[in-house]
Order: structure tokens, then C-alpha cells, then sequence
């Protein structure tokens, strides 16, 4: 990243720290999550702006805390947020976002993004200014906050959400900082009726961390069976040798926090894979 370059070289001139009235964790946080909608919100507690001013560029850049996502390049740099949220198999997923709280900073020069260096080259990268961004008086982006259409990481189906806190005026030289925001993601889930291919169902659901599956047919050899939040993260794993049809299997998830989770089901003919519920 051309931030990074430009402190390495000493070449940051001053940095101005702005603090914002907010008493949730800097980042993004689950903040509850039911059958039907999992809440999380995005806080922005400190940004700092840093001056730059070399042979090459003169502008400002935007300093903040965590790992972000680069950029187009040429138009400006603002830190975007990337998270993969796992759903069940055909869920239809829905974004909500409410901006809580935002503050305009004037009299910004944001330097756009900078072209990625190979290993080979050396120096510090040209800049240029993309003009369908910079030559309007207008906001970017146009949208701050995008849920992808449904992927597959693992064989675990997936959303990807992009959050980018900032909207930029080039012409007007005004950035906004959306600093405290709310994002409901609400998922319109299959039942086993509706999804007859699923080769198990979960008993009881929703319940207190002890669930039972339920097999619907012979799985024969080896079948892995995971957990997963509703961030990506997987948080238990086993595996189970030839299942027979109507075979009940015992999984204790008491250790986990109450929300909802993904129960998936791997062997070599498939994946499949429900919502769990745990109160």
C-alpha cells in the first residue's frame, strides 16, 4: 500500500488524530443474533488523517486501524471492509444498514489509490487521478455498504459484505466518516421440506447447545461434520465412519455463545449444509 512505502521512507510529514464520541469497539462486532437476523455493528473510535508531500504526490491519506481491502486504483483511498458471513444452503440473505452517527471533516486532498509494486520494481509508485471520480462533484462511493451474491468457501455457501465508512467529495473537498453504524442481515432460510436433498435434519432446533442429527439415509465411509459461526469461523469438527439411514448423532455445543451457527455435512458425494439455532 502506498501509506505503507511513504512511512517506511520517512516521507509522512505530520498526522492529525480525530476521536469520535462512540462506546462500541473500534471495528466490527456481532451484536446479537436470532432465527432470522444476525446484527452487527461497525464503530470508527480514532482515524488519523496523515499529510503527504514528496516529489511525486501531495495529498492526504487516511489512517486506521485494522486490515482493509486496497482500493481501485486512481480513485480514492478509502479503507474498505471485507467479511464473508456464512449462510445455510439456499437461504436468501437481505442487507439492512442504519448510519447511527457521521461527521464531515473539510478541506481534504484524498489521494487516490496507488498501483501494487511487483517484486522487481523499486521505488515508490506512480499516481494518477482517475477523472471520472475526481473531475465530479459528487460522493464516492456511491454505495457504502454491498452484499454480495451468494459463494462457495470450503464448500461452505457464503455472502461477502464490503463496508466502506467514508463518502468523498473531490470537487467540494469534504470527507464524511460514518462512525457509528448499524447492519442487520436477515436470512429467509429453507426448511428440510423445501431442501429434500439434505441427508440429515437437526432435533431440537432452536435449543440450549445439545442437538441431536437426525441421518435420512445410508452414508457410507468417511463424512465430516462442522460448525461454523455466522462470520466463517469454524468452531467444532468431527468426523463419523459409515452412517446408517435414521442413525441419531449427539453434538454438544454447550460452549458456545447463544446465536445462530451452521451445521455442515461433508462426505465424498456432496455437502449440504442447515442453520442451528442456539438459545
Amino acid at each position: 500500500m502506498l501509506i505503507v512505502l511513504l512511512l517506511v521512507l520517512g516521507l509522512l510529514n505530520a498526522q492529525e488524530s480525530i476521536h469520535f464520541r462512540t462506546d462500541a469497539p473500534q471495528g466490527l462486532s456481532v451484536k446479537s443474533s436470532t432465527s432470522t437476523t444476525l446484527t452487527l455493528h461497525y464503530s470508527i473510535q480514532e482515524l488519523g488523517i496523515a499529510n503527504i508531500d514528496n516529489d511525486k504526490v501531495k495529498g492526504q491519506e487516511i489512517i486506521l486501524k485494522g486490515q482493509f481491502a486496497p482500493n481501485a486504483e486512481g480513485r480514492p483511498n478509502l479503507p474498505v471492509v471485507n467479511r464473508y458471513i456464512a449462510v445455510p444452503q439456499g437461504a436468501i440473505v437481505d442487507l439492512k444498514v442504519k448510519e447511527n452517527a457521521s461527521t464531515i471533516i473539510p478541506d481534504i486532498d484524498l489521494l487516490p489509490a496507488a498501483p501494487l509494486l511487483t517484486d522487481l520494481e523499486e521505488g515508490l509508485p506512480d499516481i494518477r487521478w482517475d477523472a471520472n471520480v475526481y473531475g465530479k462533484d459528487a460522493v464516492f462511493p456511491r454505495e457504502n455498504f454491498v452484499l454480495s451474491t451468494p459463494t462457495q468457501i470450503r464448500s461452505l455457501d457464503v455472502v461477502l459484505l464490503s463496508i466502506t465508512p467514508f463518502r468523498y467529495n473531490p470537487v467540494k473537498r469534504t470527507l464524511e466518516v460514518i462512525y457509528d453504524i448499524d447492519i442487520d442481515i436477515h436470512f429467509d432460510f429453507l426448511s428440510t421440506k423445501d431442501n429434500p436433498s439434505s441427508p440429515f435434519t437437526i432435533f431440537p432446533n432452536p435449543n440450549d447447545g445439545k442437538a441431536n442429527l437426525i441421518i435420512g439415509k445410508d452414508l457410507q465411509g468417511r463424512s465430516v461434520v462442522e460448525v461454523y459461526n455466522v462470520l466463517g469461523n469454524c468452531v467444532s469438527h468431527k468426523a463419523f465412519q459409515n452412517w446408517s439411514q435414521n442413525q441419531v448423532v449427539e453434538l454438544n455445543l454447550q460452549h458456545l455463545t447463544s446465536g445462530i451457527y451452521i451445521i455442515k455435512l461433508c462426505n465424498d458425494k456432496g455437502c449440504w449444509s442447515q442453520k442451528v439455532s442456539i438459545r
